[in-house]
């Protein structure tokens, strides 16, 4: 658990929180598919790193959450082709992450970031992925992957929204190819 300024608390989700959770996913996208996400990965992936902020204590009133789950690197090595086998390795990618409406833009999402990248520290997965607002996420260190030879959702090409981020230098090394999301996120 951390604590941040004006009484924020971030800790891991409980089965209590999965219900405001939901709330909080259609209220900050105004619609249901991020919500529904969030149960579908909640139900079919594993590991996953979820973390709920609260106002004034730990067991206060949840008012953001964040997700964290397994994604593979498919594909190039050093530039070069791989066999038609394949290559994989293994990263982290956020998705979801809300605050509720009238809680945003009072550093609610910076804290729950930082907790997501100390647990995927800590789970031995240094290297990150997202695909969002290419002008607000490199202020935590996300980079463009395509400059590095990365691309989302068989998209082979620039894509701003897509994005890295290294926990620990030297973690991209020289991977490259199509980072895959889990099944539930291409439903959506």
């Amino acid at each position: 658990m951390s604590a941040g300024e004006e009484g924020i608390f971030v800790r891991l989700e409980e089965p209590e929180d999965v219900a405001r959770v939901f709330e909080i996913n259609v209220a900050a996208f105004g619609r249901r598919d991020e919500a529904e996400l969030t149960d579908r990965l909640r139900a079919e992936v594993s590991p996953l790193i979820a973390h709920v902020a609260t106002r004034g204590s730990e067991s206060g009133p949840v008012i953001g959450c964040s997700m964290w789950s397994p994604v593979e690197i498919r594909g190039e090595i050093r530039g070069e082709e791989h066999s038609p086998q394949g290559y994989t390795s293994s990263a982290f990618a956020l998705g979801p992450i809300a605050v509720w409406p009238e809680e945003q833009k009072k550093g609610i999402g910076g804290l729950l970031m930082r907790a997501g990248f100390d647990a995927c520290r800590e789970a031995g997965e240094l290297l990150l992925f997202l695909l969002g607002h290419p002008t607000y996420y490199p202020r935590f260190g996300f980079r463009p992957a395509w400059e590095h030879g990365l691309w989302y959702g068989g998209m082979r090409g620039p894509n701003p929204a897509f994005m890295y981020k290294e926990l620990a230098e030297g973690a991209l090394a020289d991977r490259k190819g199509e980072v895959v999301y889990s099944l539930p996120f291409r439903d959506v």
